[in-house]
């Protein structure tokens, strides 16, 4: 286990209790920028794509 992760585990409950809430939004923020980007990538490359009328093919002369 990472020290890093023992140290956020072994941290007093007080000390917890005041970022959860830090914790919580920053997590709320980045849900809503992938959500935000993934939405606007989806969108962006659906307004691209240009639909040409399907024309008939010719005919070779035979």
């Amino acid at each position: 286990m990472p020290h890093e992760l023992r140290a956020i585990l072994g941290a007093p409950p007080d000390l917890i209790a005041k970022v959860a809430p830090l914790m919580a939004v920053m997590i709320i923020l980045i849900i809503c920028g992938m959500g935000w980007l993934i939405w606007r990538n989806r969108k962006l490359r659906h307004e691209r794509r240009h639909y040409t009328p399907k024309k008939p093919r010719k005919k070779r002369g035979n």
